[in-house]
């Protein structure tokens, strides 16, 4: 067991370490993680703030486009304009009525006058006439698309009639056309213009328009309201195909590059970041430095938890008495070694189950400490007695298994058992008396009368009862005439039938005071059997039987609805309900639970329903399964004779229990031995970690109630502070507001 349990401490320690070291990695990558999305982030915000300022100086180029053509349409868009460009040209009136408002109005720089057939006739530029050859022919190239364009749309407009009396603006968009190019070694915007009349005057000549083009330079003035239309400083304009990191590419309308708008830029995130890096850095380093502080801490006081649950564990799977095992230990054993006999048929060969005669004489006249002294005598006599391969095991105060190895015959477990009674027969001295101390045993065979724990137990148990029937300080075999018992079991099972339906089954009520005693908080529902023949009888009587059938479930069934219908009248008690374990694992309980609610129509947060560790054990994917239902149902769950079973803390864990009750025999032994006061003490500080309730049971004394007030326990119940009452009771006790009178008080 030693070996098993520094086994388990060097495994949970080596988990711990990797545990924290991938969470220390995972730590590392996030902090990591997060620099590296900080500096794409901060890329990805110039890039957008870059695009964004990109996009406000296309647009306001776009906007000065649409002004140098709003502009030239306010002139070539008339009637005068017709007639002295397209019907009969007057160079004097397109120099004095276009060219000089254009230029001194507008800031144009200049003005150029094509027409019908495409040539220039009038040829304005930086404040005078100039030649027709100004016109250039790659001026005229780079405005051959627009100009092409115009005359199109201008042929398919005066191609339709229009009302006597209506404008030119409809078909004035498809006439009109700006553009980009490089003028005089500088990019520039030109607005192309069909000359049209703004009165429907027909007939309107067919065939080419005369057009007219505006030129302004992108200089200065423009680049100022540029900038004050974008909020952007120190525009530049950039000649040549060569676009800037931070520039607007200009293009002419077939895509060639003539040059770029730069700007400068703010502060951007990068440089931002750059200024702040020296803070991350230090707060990352921070960051990692806290998480390996904090990991180290959690790494220790996993070590120390650890330390705690194994020594809690050992004391949960020995009999804190005798230091042998316990009954849940045993059944771990058990199991393992059964289960390796049926395979193999080798390991087991047979289970005595041993009594000390008498025993219960000796506790009551001499006290418990004798009684305490000649057990563990007994447990090291035992112990000195059997073989190596022997297991031997403390189930109760004075029954003792012995799991017997491998033997070759009947012979061998013969010369066993004398050899047990040899060791038993000395008499012990304690406090200067002499103590006779025998033994009765019952013996069941491996495989003849059993195969598993239960049924050997079972049928060692008879073969016991027969050894004491023949005068005690023997051993007896089990045999098959024996299992006259279960004719016995039969015939309370037949009676229980018949008690359910004459309704012989009554409900009684322990009540759970909080840790001083003063305040109940509760009841715990405990079902009697009045038997028409031999009285009121305890669950231990009938229930063990009830649970090898099917009567199980019809008497939990009546118990669960019973007890909510009572409690219905003591509104601020939580209800505690036993489930047995083929109960709580009856496809039909969790079902016939929320009917119950909901028919009784009693508060699902004041029902707490309490199992022991044997409901889950055996069958843990179901377990967890019923346990989540009830969750759901927003039942309560309380772990039953906690610190009794093998894995209680495991289970602990593993089904979120919201309460669990410390063992009776635990209680029982606080006032006498220390290391019952020392399991208790460590129970109640794992419950307080796990953020559990703790009930203390069977408390007899005030000694008990002190102590176990003392340790942190959060209630407590026993016949110290009351008897079990009828409901009728508890309903004066509740209206009274009365706490019962402790039975110590009453004697």
């Amino acid at each position: 067991m030693q070996a098993d349990l520094q086994a388990t401490l060097r495994f949970r320690q080596r988990r711990a370490l990797r545990y924290s070291l991938v969470l220390f990695a995972t730590v590392l990558g996030t902090v990591c993680g997060a620099a590296a999305l900080v500096v794409w982030a901060v890329q990805y915000s110039d890039a957008r703030s870059q695009d964004r300022e990109a996009s406000l100086i296309e647009e306001a180029i776009a906007e000065e486009q649409y002004h140098l053509r709003n502009e030239l349409e306010g002139y070539a868009f008339s009637t005068q304009a017709y007639e002295n460009i397209d019907q009969q040209f007057s160079a004097g009136w397109v120099f004095a009525n276009m060219a000089e408002p254009l230029n001194q109005s507008h800031g144009h720089d200049g003005l150029i006058v094509l027409d019908r057939g495409g040539r220039a006739v009038l040829t304005f530029y930086a404040g005078g006439t100039r030649s027709p050859s100004f016109y250039t022919s790659k001026l005229e190239q780079e405005l051959k698309g627009q100009v092409f364009q115009i005359q199109e749309a201008y042929q398919r407009v005066v191609g339709k009639r229009r009302p006597e009396g209506d404008t030119f603006s409809d078909g004035l968009s498809g006439v009109s056309r700006s553009t980009l190019l490089l003028l005089d070694g500088r990019p520039a915007i030109a607005a192309v213009m069909a000359v049209v009349p703004k009165r429907n005057r027909e007939p309107l000549a067919m065939g080419l328009p005369s057009i007219v083009i505006a030129l302004r330079h992108m200089d200065g003035d423009m680049l100022r309201s540029i900038g004050r239309r974008t909020q952007l400083a120190g525009l530049d304009l950039r000649s040549g195909g060569h676009e800037g990191i931070d520039g607007v590419g200009l293009r002419t309308a077939d895509g060639r590059a003539i040059g770029s708008l730069v700007w400068r830029r703010g502060e951007s995130a990068s440089e931002i970041l750059a200024t702040l890096a020296p803070i991350f850095v230090l707060a990352g380093i921070m960051i990692l430095g806290i998480t390996a502080a904090v990991l180290a801490r959690a790494v220790r006081a996993s070590r120390e938890l650890t330390y705690s649950e194994a020594r809690a564990r050992q004391a949960a799977l020995h009999d804190p008495l005798s230091g042998l095992p316990n009954r849940a230990y045993l059944d771990r054993l058990a199991r393992k070694r059964l289960a390796s006999a049926s395979s193999n048929g080798r390991g087991v060969s047979a289970l005595i189950y041993l009594d000390v005669d008498h025993f219960k004489e000796v506790n009551d006249t001499l006290g418990h400490p004798v009684g305490d002294q000649l057990i563990q005598e007994v447990a090291r006599r035992l112990r000195r007695t059997v073989r190596g391969g022997d297991v031997v095991a403390r189930i109760s105060g004075d029954e003792f298994v012995i799991l017997v190895g491998e033997r070759t015959d009947r012979n061998d477990i013969e010369q066993t058992c004398e050899r047990l009674i040899a060791s038993l027969n000395r008499d012990l001295t304690v406090d200067g008396r002499r103590l006779p101390t025998t033994a009765s045993m019952g013996i069941a065979l491996f495989p003849e009368h059993g195969t598993d724990l239960t049924q050997l137990l079972r049928r060692a148990d008879i073969a016991l009862y027969q050894a004491k029937e023949q005068g005690r300080d023997r051993y007896v075999f089990f045999e098959p005439a024996m299992d006259e018992a279960l004719k016995v079991r039969r015939k309370i099972e037949e009676e229980m039938r018949a008690g359910l339906e004459r309704d012989e089954f009554f409900l009684l009520y322990q009540p759970i005071f909080t840790s001083d005693g003063r305040r109940m908080v509760g009841v715990e529902a405990l079902v009697r059997w009045h038997h028409p023949e031999h009285g009121d009888q305890l669950p231990a009587f009938f229930l063990p039987i009830a649970e090898e059938s099917d009567l199980i479930w019809s008497i939990g069934a009546w118990v669960l609805k019973t007890a909510m219908r009572d409690a219905l009248a003591w509104p601020t008690l939580t209800l505690s309900v036993n489930v047995s374990p083929s109960q709580l694992r009856h496809p039909g309980f969790v079902p016939y639970l929320s009917r119950s609610l909901a028919e009784t129509g009693f508060p699902r947060d004041r029902l707490e329903l309490e199992v022991t560790e044997a409901v889950l054990m055996d069958h843990t994917a179901s377990a967890k399964r019923i346990v989540n239902e009830l969750k759901e149902l927003g039942i309560g769950l309380a772990l039953d004779d906690f610190g009794t079973g093998y894995s209680s803390l495991s289970y602990l864990r593993q089904f979120h229990f919201d309460k669990f009750k410390i063992d009776r025999s635990f209680v029982t032994h606080v006032e006498t031995e220390a290391e019952s006061a020392a399991i208790i003490c460590s129970l109640v500080g794992l419950g307080e970690a796990l953020g559990m309730k703790i009930t203390a049971e069977g408390i007899e004394t005030p000694q008990q109630h002190r102590f176990l007030q003392a340790a942190g326990c959060d209630y407590l119940q026993g016949f110290y502070f009351g008897e079990p009452m009828t409901a009728a009771q508890v309903m004066e006790t509740f209206h009274s507001r009365a706490k019962p009178m402790p039975l110590a008080a009453i004697a």
